[in-house]
């Protein structure tokens, strides 16, 4: 169990059981029922794990903790908000009695709970409440643990810097098992996401997937899968998209636990509703009516939300004179109160426009796909982020910045548009990386790896290389910019200096 090898511990746990029926060794049987329930649960066996369950003694003083078990079977079956009021009541009784394991699990499966029915800020405070347990006791895998599910809730939350310190700790750990470090991979995934910034974010996904390559983790293989698939899908990858989520759904037919098979269906859904093609929208429809299914049994309010906006995807489809936010908010407006919700209020910003549509970069782009954005030509990246963009928004920047570099097009761009340099790739993806750091040093090794395209640096080989094109570039950049220096060498490498107001133009992810 403390390794993460939940197959096995059930599989070990049921024949210990079985083996002492009729020993009159109740307490240990219910100690091993309760591992086995545990265990199921998190392989996603949901058969074996309400058997289980149903095995937990309930008489006299077990009563209690017999009822923390079910409730965590009834989360993991789709009924969280039901199980986050009994899951609350289970805490303050284990704590009253200091049962601390006990006490952290109706925590960890209560935070969860509170975040598939979409109150995120709830289940932050109750998730560094399990870590502060778990942490105390010493039980430092089952911290990691908690510290990998925090660093989600936050990425969820639109708090990605926060995301990555916490999923930085969790992978820090030497305690750290599989599935958790798969789900600090994701988080930082999910965040990067969310940043824009997909070829880091599939990085980690290509991380989380190792992390769990043995046979046996094939249940939490599948959840990377959707969370490629959802990566894929803001990145415009949407054949990839349907691939991935079509085999995480044959892999879970039967046994996924709700949030996640909800989960899998709306980002089949979404994958559909962007490509377009002659059966899609056919196919996106049942895949909407099948997620709000499974979410409604358990008022799994951010897949009701992603289920609203889908729909009036949909009818956006079919209704090109309607206004894209005048459709989604009447779609959101049959979740009220959830319409004043993170969710829904930092999508009708991204199509809004303003600060948060510069914070959700990742979150623009999706809308875009889905038909409620005008299509997104690139990045803008400067010293107050990343944002996706339109051609338009490419065309401001450009008259509107010291320095502006567009990648894609090969152009550098000083004094608000007035003096222009063509046909000098290289120079561009060099100042481009520089700034993509945003005054933060770059090293030899990223630099010549970014803007070269390549794999490796050796230094003996590519140092010079390097070296005169940075050369050039500081030359050039003197040219355009009189009396200004604009690239500093520092200990570790190169960096733009700080009072030069510069911005990049990246392609989007195709």
């Amino acid at each position: 169990m403390v390794e993460e090898r939940f197959e096995q511990a059930a599989t070990e746990a049921r024949a210990a059981r079985l083996a002492l029926a009729g020993a009159g060794q109740d307490d240990l049987i219910n100690q091993l029922a309760m591992l086995e329930t545990l265990a199921c649960i998190e392989h996603e066996d949901m058969v074996h794990a309400r058997a289980a369950a149903r095995v937990i003694d309930e008489a006299g003083s077990r009563q209690r903790v017999a009822s923390l078990y079910r409730a965590i079977v009834r989360y993991a079956d789709g009924e969280a908000r039901a199980a986050s009021v009994e899951l609350r009541a289970a805490h303050a009784h284990m704590r009253a009695h200091g049962d601390t394991i006990n006490e952290y699990l109706a925590d960890y499966y209560g935070g969860a709970a509170l975040s598939e029915i979409g109150e995120l800020g709830q289940a932050q405070v109750v998730a560094e409440r399990a870590w502060q347990l778990a942490h105390r006791a010493g039980l430092r895998g089952q911290a990691a643990r908690s510290r990998a599910q925090q660093a989600l809730f936050a990425a969820d939350a639109v708090q990605s810097g926060l995301a990555h310190r916490l999923a930085a700790e969790a992978l820090a750990s030497p305690q750290i098992g599989p599935r958790a470090r798969a789900r600090a991979h994701c988080a930082h995934a999910r965040a990067y996401a969310i940043e824009g910034e997909l070829p880091v974010a599939l990085d980690h996904v290509a991380q989380a997937r190792l992390a769990v390559a043995a046979p046996e983790l094939a249940a939490a293989r599948a959840v990377v899968d959707v969370e490629e698939a959802a990566i894929g899908l803001t990145g415009g990858d949407f054949d990839r998209a349907v691939e991935l989520t079509e085999r995480a759904l044959a892999h879970d037919r039967g046994r996924a636990r709700i949030y996640e098979a909800s989960r899998a269906q709306l980002v089949l859904a979404a994958a559909l509703v962007a490509r377009a093609r002659r059966t899609d929208l056919l196919s996106a429809g049942r895949a909407i009516a099948l997620a709000r299914e499974l979410a409604d049994r358990g008022h799994l309010r951010p897949v009701q939300v992603g289920c609203a906006i889908l729909s009036a995807a949909l009818a956006r489809r079919g209704q090109r004179d309607r206004a894209a936010g005048e459709v989604l908010a009447e779609a959101l407006r049959e979740l009220d109160p959830e319409r004043g919700s993170l969710h829904a209020g930092a999508l009708m910003a991204a199509i809004d426009g303003g600060a948060i549509a510069r914070a959700v970069p990742g979150v623009v782009a999706l809308l875009a796909h889905l038909g409620f954005r005008e299509a997104i030509d690139g990045y803008l990246v400067d010293r107050q982020g990343r944002r996706a963009a339109t051609d338009k928004d490419l065309a401001r920047a450009r008259a509107t910045h010291e320095l502006f570099v567009d990648e894609r097009r090969a152009v550098i761009v000083a004094r608000q548009g007035a003096v222009e340099i063509k046909g000098r790739p290289m120079l561009c993806a060099l100042l481009a990386v520089l700034v993509q750091a945003r005054g933060a040093p770059v090293s030899p090794e990223v630099l010549y790896q970014q803007a070269w395209g390549v794999a490796t640096y050796h230094p003996l080989q590519h140092r010079n290389a390097l070296y005169v094109a940075i050369n050039r570039l500081r030359s050039c950049l003197r040219e355009i910019l009189p009396g200004r220096e604009v690239i500093e060498r520092a200990s570790t490498g190169w960096r733009l200096v700080d009072d030069v107001d510069a911005c990049a133009a990246v392609a989007a992810p195709r």
